[in-house]
Protein backbone atom coordinates (compact mmCIF):
# COMPACT_ATOMS: atom_id res chain seq x y z
CA UNK A 1 0.00 0.00 0.00
CA UNK A 2 1.70 3.24 -0.75
CA UNK A 3 1.32 6.34 1.38
CA UNK A 4 -1.05 7.84 -0.99
CA UNK A 5 -3.39 5.30 -0.24
CA UNK A 6 -2.78 5.23 3.13
CA UNK A 7 -3.71 9.20 3.61
CA UNK A 8 -6.98 7.91 1.04
CA UNK A 9 -8.30 5.93 2.81
CA UNK A 10 -8.60 7.63 6.05
CA UNK A 11 -7.70 4.33 8.35
CA UNK A 12 -6.99 4.92 11.66
CA UNK A 13 -3.49 2.76 11.55
CA UNK A 14 -0.09 3.08 12.64
CA UNK A 15 2.22 3.22 9.73
CA UNK A 16 6.54 2.34 10.33
CA UNK A 17 8.71 4.32 7.59
CA UNK A 18 12.15 4.97 6.71
CA UNK A 19 13.41 8.55 6.73
CA UNK A 20 14.66 8.32 3.29
CA UNK A 21 11.34 6.90 2.47
CA UNK A 22 9.57 9.91 4.24
CA UNK A 23 12.26 12.45 2.42
CA UNK A 24 11.51 10.54 -0.56
CA UNK A 25 8.00 11.45 0.13
CA UNK A 26 8.47 15.25 0.96
CA UNK A 27 10.55 15.77 -2.14
CA UNK A 28 7.99 14.78 -4.02
CA UNK A 29 4.80 16.36 -3.08
CA UNK A 30 7.25 19.56 -2.85
CA UNK A 31 7.77 19.11 -6.74
CA UNK A 32 3.60 18.48 -7.39
CA UNK A 33 3.45 22.09 -5.70
CA UNK A 34 5.75 23.34 -7.18
CA UNK A 35 4.34 21.69 -10.30
CA UNK A 36 1.14 23.47 -9.45
CA UNK A 37 2.06 27.26 -8.66
CA UNK A 38 4.03 26.90 -12.29
CA UNK A 39 0.73 26.27 -14.12
CA UNK A 40 -0.93 28.57 -11.84
CA UNK A 41 1.30 31.46 -12.46
CA UNK A 42 1.16 31.48 -16.03
CA UNK A 43 -2.25 30.56 -16.54
CA UNK A 44 -3.24 34.18 -18.05
CA UNK A 45 -0.14 33.51 -20.73
CA UNK A 46 -1.22 30.12 -21.35
CA UNK A 47 -4.15 27.31 -21.59
CA UNK A 48 -4.26 23.63 -21.19
CA UNK A 49 -5.12 21.33 -24.00
CA UNK A 50 -9.04 20.77 -22.77
CA UNK A 51 -9.46 25.13 -22.86
CA UNK A 52 -7.53 25.13 -26.20
CA UNK A 53 -10.21 22.77 -27.84
CA UNK A 54 -13.00 24.49 -26.73
CA UNK A 55 -12.08 27.93 -27.48
CA UNK A 56 -10.86 27.00 -30.95
CA UNK A 57 -13.76 24.75 -31.47
CA UNK A 58 -11.72 21.73 -32.32
CA UNK A 59 -11.14 18.20 -30.93
CA UNK A 60 -8.10 16.89 -28.95
CA UNK A 61 -6.89 14.88 -31.68
CA UNK A 62 -6.70 17.79 -34.25
CA UNK A 63 -4.33 19.48 -31.20
CA UNK A 64 -2.09 16.87 -31.95
CA UNK A 65 -2.42 16.32 -35.27
CA UNK A 66 -1.58 19.87 -35.50
CA UNK A 67 0.84 19.80 -32.86
CA UNK A 68 2.69 16.98 -35.40
CA UNK A 69 2.90 19.44 -38.36
CA UNK A 70 3.86 22.22 -36.29
CA UNK A 71 1.00 24.02 -37.27
CA UNK A 72 0.55 24.77 -32.91
CA UNK A 73 2.99 23.68 -31.30
CA UNK A 74 2.24 23.29 -27.34
CA UNK A 75 4.64 24.17 -24.21
CA UNK A 76 5.40 22.15 -21.56
CA UNK A 77 4.51 23.73 -17.96
CA UNK A 78 5.73 20.46 -15.77
CA UNK A 79 3.88 17.52 -17.39
CA UNK A 80 1.20 19.75 -18.88
CA UNK A 81 0.82 20.90 -22.47
CA UNK A 82 0.24 24.49 -22.39
CA UNK A 83 -0.98 26.54 -25.11
CA UNK A 84 0.47 29.82 -25.77
CA UNK A 85 -2.97 32.22 -25.73
CA UNK A 86 -1.56 34.44 -28.23
CA UNK A 87 -0.53 31.47 -30.58
CA UNK A 88 -4.30 30.83 -29.99
CA UNK A 89 -5.23 34.25 -30.83
CA UNK A 90 -3.48 34.11 -34.54
CA UNK A 91 -5.36 31.22 -35.27
CA UNK A 92 -8.82 32.37 -34.33
CA UNK A 93 -7.87 36.30 -36.56
CA UNK A 94 -6.73 33.69 -39.35
CA UNK A 95 -10.23 32.14 -39.19
CA UNK A 96 -11.38 35.28 -39.13
CA UNK A 97 -12.79 35.06 -35.71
Amino acid sequence: MSIDEIFNSKSNITVSISVNDLNEFFEQRLADMLNIKAVQEVAPEYKSAKETCAELNVDLSTLWRWQRSGYLVPSRVGRRRMYKATDLQSILESKGV
